[in-house]
């Protein structure tokens, strides 16, 4: 069983991220496991969240009967109330939606904050120990977690 996958290789940001989108975040809630039945969470790169939020801003309307200033773009962006957020690290050309009722971090109660002897650091009064802790990210369900791919190429 794999998880939702969107393909966007030929078609455009600017027509087809917001169709896509949606396709995926709908696909991803088809399977009605859990409370929350569709994405939590969503997270890409640097440059496919401004291309959404110009998306968005092109889409704003501007009602200034509240205040004598001007605000243009956002602070923080959703889609569908979902959250969006970018990281430096997330692979260019791809978007994540994750349903984070469905992943848990199991631990390894045999390391779990173990702790070495004290002892000094060279050259210093300080002194250090290390810490031991293992466990591993779990997923129960990966039909509730989507990828768009090949976003802008």
């Amino acid at each position: 069983i794999r998880n939702q996958s969107t393909n966007m290789t030929g078609l455009t940001v600017s027509t087809d991220l917001l169709p896509k989108m949606t396709t995926t975040y709908n696909n991803c809630g088809v399977f009605k496991a859990g409370m929350r039945r569709f994405p939590d969470f969503i997270i890409t790169n640097q440059t496919i969240y401004e291309s959404y939020e110009t998306i968005a801003r092109n889409l704003q309307q501007i009602n200034a009967n509240t205040s004598i200033q001007a605000s243009l773009g956002f602070g923080d962006l959703s889609f569908k109330g979902v959250p969006i957020f970018w990281a430096p690290e997330c692979p260019a050309g791809h978007m994540y939606m994750f349903n984070l009722e469905h992943w848990s971090f199991v631990v390894d109660t045999f390391a779990w904050f173990d702790m070495n002897e004290w002892s000094k650091k060279p050259n210093s009064p300080d002194r250090q120990a290390q810490i031991l802790t293992t466990g591993n990210l779990m997923l129960d369900n990966f039909l509730k977690q989507g990828v768009i791919y090949n976003i802008g190429s």
